[in-house]
């Protein structure tokens, strides 16, 4: 019931009008980010794009861009980090006022300070205590619009009768043709640029080529990493440093976590080691050789990743675990190890068709939470820690990977982490502290550099940055 009325009772486009919906894992299109806030009211102006931006905290972030407002987005928000994407989202939601609000796990990708601004400015637009049309109640609401709907219908029946109105709707029906035809004139404009872009791609030539098999491999592979001096810019926002004169040297086998506010490059590193993109200037080495020197298979095939948006094919379990190591056939045997090693195995076991279950196309048949836990486990650990253990990785690099679960869950995903990473050079980024607090070397990264580093203790003692976040998490 809703507003004293059953809910099939509305106009389904209505009643979608007055909800909001802000998900653990937004979707972003390929626009600019004022277009993306637009979306939620297209009707809205610049002032109230960025008003909603400010009660999400998204507008300091966005002032900082070279486009701010105009900045495009990339597909699926790919420019973007989670947190910040995550802001936009919130931002696209509350720009129209909805009546109804619906949060699922809105904050989960935010760090500890932004978590906290934008959930106390949640709370606040949650709360119905404005003083305008809107104290009408819902109910009475569909009530005028089934009054204005009945009235509009019965005027059409009156002009259908007069002559002279039947003249005026033909000569609008012919105007309208002109105006339908010269509506098609931007979009004329805008598939011809598109078509130049196509070309465009076409004819580029990659500055890392995903099927390269040159490039240099060699044997005792220890995963030492070092980055020296490196600096990096992405390249369709050049004007914006995100890794400024970065120093860190990762020891063999060791655990080492990243933390900070979104968008301070965290996951810039990730994307770095796994060779996305080059560096700018400087050097990223690998055992002491230059990462671009290496064969890019071979160096990939090193390394196992788990994302906070856990990507789950339209297959079965065992087809989603095996997928980690697509070079040889995997057997059924280490699909059950990879998946008792993360903490799923049993679980797997109780369903009807076990390893044969399909998750749906990315998990559709999975809520949010259940594809980082299938149940009381983790899909995320299926296709990502158990895909990423069957190829026996030497590097784990872990990006907020426990970001949607809940507390009894994060504590069995965590255990699955903290076993799958021993013998392993693990890097790990973290918003919930506790996640990282055994981690040999804690890094904490603001606005591209290492402002602190070492132990969990020590950090906290100096009372700085690290402090302050932990003190905002509580």
């Amino acid at each position: 019931m809703i507003g004293g009325h059953r809910v099939n009772e509305y106009h389904l486009g209505w009643l979608r009008q007055h909800i909001g919906v802000v998900s653990q894992e937004p979707i972003l299109f390929q626009t600019t980010i004022a277009e993306n806030i637009r979306l939620g009211r297209l009707e809205a102006t610049q002032q109230e794009i960025e008003d909603a931006a400010r009660i999400a905290n998204a507008h300091d972030f966005i002032m900082t861009l070279p486009q701010k407002y105009d900045t495009l987005v990339g597909e699926r928000g790919a420019q973007m980090s989670g947190g910040q994407k995550q802001r936009i989202a919130i931002a696209r939601a509350l720009i129209r006022d909805p009546r109804i609000l619906l949060l699922d796990e809105a904050t989960s990708a935010l760090d500890t300070e932004s978590e906290s601004i934008v959930q106390d400015a949640l709370n606040r637009a949650s709360k119905d205590d404005k003083k305008d049309s809107r104290t009408a109640s819902l109910g009475d609401d569909v009530r005028n619009a089934a009054e204005t709907t009945f009235e509009e219908r019965q005027n059409g029946q009156t002009t259908a009768q007069d002559d002279k109105n039947v003249k005026d709707k033909k000569a609008l029906e012919e105007a309208g043709k002109v105006g339908q035809t010269a509506s098609l004139s931007p979009d004329y404009s805008k598939a011809i640029d598109a078509s130049k872009h196509i070309l465009a791609l076409f004819e580029r030539t990659p500055e890392i080529d995903n099927g390269a098999t040159d490039g240099d491999t060699f044997e005792n592979f220890k995963g030492e990493i070092n980055f020296v001096d490196l600096q990096f810019r992405y390249p369709n926002r050049s004007e914006v440093p995100v890794l400024k004169r970065f120093n860190l040297n990762i020891k063999p086998h060791q655990q080492v976590a990243l933390v900070g506010a979104s968008g301070c490059g965290k996951s810039t590193t990730i994307q770095l080691i796994e060779r996305f993109y080059n560096p700018t200037s400087g050097q990223l080495l690998i055992d002491h050789h230059d990462v671009s020197s290496l064969n890019l298979q071979w160096w990939r095939s090193k390394i196992g990743f788990v994302s906070q948006e856990p990507i789950l094919f339209d297959a079965s379990i065992r087809e989603n675990i095996a997928y980690g190591d697509t070079s040889r056939y995997v057997t059924m045997a280490e699909i059950c190890e990879a998946a008792k090693n993360a903490n799923i195995h049993r679980f797997i076991e109780t369903l009807p068709e076990q390893y044969e279950t399909n998750v749906g196309a990315k998990g559709t048949q999975l809520s949010g939470g259940e594809k980082q836990r299938i149940g009381k486990c983790c899909p995320l650990l299926c296709s990502a820690i158990a895909r990423a253990l069957i190829r026996n990785p030497s590097i784990l690099l872990l990006d907020e990977a426990t970001s949607a679960l809940d507390t009894e869950s994060e504590r069995i995903v965590q255990d699955a982490l903290d076993r799958a990473s021993k013998g392993r050079t693990t890097i790990v980024i973290a918003h919930r502290l506790s996640t990282i607090q055994n981690s040999d070397v804690i890094c904490v990264l603001h606005r591209g550099r290492i402002v602190e580093q070492g132990i969990h203790d020590d950090l906290l003692a100096r009372k700085g940055l690290y402090y302050r976040l932990a003190q905002a998490k509580k």
